[in-house]
Formats: C-alpha cells, structure tokens, sequence
C-alpha cells in the first residue's frame, strides 16, 4: 500500500512541476527560466525512477546498480557533448538555435552568426543570408501572444551590411541601428532603397542591430566615409541609443568578461542551448502575460489590432543623461568627420512607438500608457543641434500624422517601423534634402520613381 501512496505522490508531483507550462497552449500560463526548466527535467528523471525501484521483481541490490548505470551513461554522454564545447571545438548556438532568432530571441552581440569585432563588438558576416520567419520582437520579450510570424529574408554585402549590390560610391550614407537594418522589412522597402528610388542615386545602408553611438563613429570612419558620400544621415533612436552608449563604454572595458559572458563556454554548452530552445518553444504561443497586457494600448482607429509598447515614456534617469552626453561628444565628432571629408551631415530623430501613438490610443486598467509621459529629449537635442551648427529632422510628427490617418507606422508587436515607417521617414528626409538642395537627381530620376 504503501508503494501505490508513493507512486501516487511521485505521480501528482509530475504532473504539478509540468502541468503550469502546458498552459501558454491554453493562453496562461507563467514564463519560465531556462535554470527553473533544468530543474524541473532533473527532477522529473529522478521521480520516473520511483515506479521501476518500487515496483521491480529484481533484487533491490540489482535495481540501484541499474539506476547508477543508466545515470552515469547518460551523464558521461552529456559530459562528453559538453566537452567538444569547452575546448571550443563545437558552439551548440549554431546546432540548435535558429538564425533568426539573432532578430528576436537572440541579443546581436551574443549572436554566433555575428562576427566580433574588437572595436565594433559585433558585426553581421560578409555575404551571409537569412532567411525564415520569426515573431515581433515583443513576443519573448514581454510575453505578448504571438498572433502572426513575420518573413525573414535579408542579404548582407561584403562588408556585413543589408545593400543589395557591393557599393563602392554612394552619394548618400546610412548609419543608424536596427531601425536602419530593418530585418522585418523587405529590402525594397528599407528607408535607404527608398531613398535612393526617389532621388535616382545610390544610398549605401550602414545600419546595423544592436549598434550603439560609438559603434556607428567606426562604421561611419571605416566604411562611410570610404565612399564618399556628399551626404551622411545619422539615425538615432531614442528607446536605446542612449543605453547602447553606456553599455558600449562598458565593454570596451571589461573586454574580457564581456566575451565570456556573450560567447564563453556557457554560452556555447549543450545543457544552455537545449533549455534555451525548449524554453522559446514553450513560450512560442503564450498568451497575454500580465507585463504584456500593461504595456498594451487599442488603436482608435484599429480597436481590433491590440499594440504593444517597449520603450515606455518617461523621464531622461541619470544613466540616461550620461549616455547623452557621451553622445553629444560622438555626434559633434561624426559631425566634424563628415564635413572634412565634403559632404553634409543630418541627425535624424527616431522616436519610440508611444511617443508617436499616445493620442490615439486607448490603455487598459493598470495600463503603463495611462501615466507614461514623453520626455523633452527631442527638443533638447534640437536646440544641441542648433548650437553645434548640425540640420537636425525630428520624425516624431510625420510618423503621428501618418498615424491619425490610421496607418500602422510600427509593428504592434516589435518596436521597430514596419515598411509602411520607413516610406514616412524616407519622404521626410528626402523633403529635406531637396528643399536644402544637397543632391542633384540623376537623369532617370522620373522614371525610377515619380511614374511609380
């Protein structure tokens, strides 16, 4: 009797550490850590065990000895997996995680199909492709619900960037992030190629996921300026360029940790990349978590499509400030960079999904968007920008008229624009160049874009 009891517990406690992640199916459920979901495999190992060891006709002596065997087999196989790891000879990241989780599930500078690079950190690798399908980047990260998969196809040129075509000239260059890299968004409608359909030139992309200020002064001195642009537009972001600047700063100084941290041996090992993998797919389909429901607003316009916020609204924190004064220092410098070398220079603001919807939003009880406030940090920069001599482009009101006319200029569940952002962004900035005649249009100039 008292085996059944023993069974039946071991039974129940199954079911009790499983049970709770089979929810996300059902849209509940909690989010799981990936040390939580190790202990919970190990504890269920053991308690299998339970019904052979009280319920085999074999002699106890002989039950144990087979526990001991089969346990120390397994853990000298996994010993051995995680052997060709340690001594560097295999990274399971390329083995059981999938590429395009580098756009969502997977930060780029720990991404393995990135290059590191001492100065740049991380870098995409020369001729590489991309392709499937992932989810908004808010998904995993938020745990928002998954309710579509976007296509991923994106090509990088010799020098890691996202051109169609090696370009050796180029009148205009693109620096910026994961804004300007835009994996999400198909190359024909990245704001770089339509730029360049609309003015007739070549526009080189130098964007890049990930990237933080310091990082885009190298690009732009390494590779920009080699091409020699007669316009440099710098694309800056406001949900994380200041954080990128600090963190950047950070690494530089702790090289050596860093690169432990973002491609060490844990990094690398079996246990850490299968907990991982089954970890993002049981979350895959999770329903609305209690952060993502905060952070959710309704479009007026579209009450249907619920839209999700990352970057909230809030004010510059002292980390914050810091990060703009590094970034002060790196834009006069990319500012000076551009002019000695004859062409002209543009910052352009990126602000964040809620800065450009807030109005025409409706937020939920206990929503963030009910007290989230926008910071004054595009007019201070403005008025920076005005005293340092810099054209300045504020994208906030073109991509909110864009908006109050009930277009998606974001992705509701990824904090990036969509293609429909960029074209807003690419006409605003061509507005600009032309009123300020900075370009001559090249002669096929109406037929590569005013008969579209």
């Amino acid at each position: 009797m008292i085996r059944y009891i023993l069974v039946a517990i071991c039974l129940l406690v199954l079911i009790g550490l499983w049970a709770p992640l089979a929810q996300p199916w059902l849209s509940v459920g909690p989010v799981i850590g990936e040390k939580q979901l190790g202990l919970r495999l190990v504890a269920s190992y053991l308690l299998v065990w339970i019904p052979y060891l009280a319920f085999s006709r074999r002699p106890r002596a002989s039950r144990f000895v087979n526990l001991t065997i089969t346990t120390g087999s397994l853990a000298l196989c996994w010993g051995l997996l995680e052997f060709v790891a340690l001594v560097g000879l295999v990274d399971y990241r390329l083995l059981i995680l999938s590429p395009g989780g580098g756009y969502g599930e997977m930060k780029p500078w720990e991404n393995p199909w990135n290059r590191v690079d001492p100065e740049l950190i991380h870098i995409h690798r020369p001729g590489q492709r991309m392709t499937g399908k992932t989810a908004g980047d808010l998904v995993g990260t938020f745990g928002v619900p998954q309710r579509r998969s976007y296509p991923v196809d994106v090509q990088y040129d010799s020098r890691g960037f996202r051109n169609p075509e090696e370009i050796n000239r180029a009148s205009v260059v693109v620096i910026g992030d994961s804004f300007v890299e835009a994996g999400l968004v198909p190359e024909r409608e990245l704001i770089s190629s339509r730029l360049g359909a609309r003015e007739g030139v070549k526009v080189a992309n130098l964007g890049q996921s990930g990237w933080g200020p310091q990082q885009e002064l190298i690009a732009l001195k390494r590779y920009g300026l080699q091409l020699k642009p007669k316009i440099v537009l710098w694309f800056f972001f406001e949900g994380n360029d200041l954080l990128d600047a600090n963190r950047y700063q950070r690494w530089v100084q702790n090289w050596d940790a860093a690169m432990k941290e973002n491609h060490g041996f844990l990094t690398r090992s079996f246990s850490k990349n299968l907990l991982r993998a089954l970890k993002a797919r049981l979350q895959r389909k999770r329903g609305d978590s209690e952060e993502g429901h905060r952070r959710s607003g309704r479009f007026r316009l579209h009450p249907e499509e619920p839209i999700y916020f990352a970057f909230p609204g809030v004010p510059l924190s002292r980390e914050d400030e810091q990060g703009l004064a590094k970034t002060k220092q790196i834009l006069a410098e990319a500012n000076r960079a551009t002019h000695a070398g004859g062409a002209k220079f543009l910052l352009v603001f990126i602000p964040i999904k809620f800065r450009v919807y807030r109005d025409f939003c409706d937020f939920p009880e206990g929503g963030y968007g009910r007290s989230w406030k926008p910071n004054d940090l595009p007019d201070r920069l403005q008025r920076w920008s005005g005293e340092q001599g810099i054209e300045y482009l504020d994208l906030t009101e073109p991509l909110k008229r864009a908006a109050a006319g009930g277009g998606w200029v974001f992705f509701p569940d990824d904090g990036h624009w969509n293609g429909q952002g960029n074209q807003v962004g690419a006409e605003a900035v061509a507005a600009l160049i032309e009123k300020n005649g900075w370009l001559e249009r090249s002669a096929n100039y109406a037929a590569n874009y005013t008969n579209k």
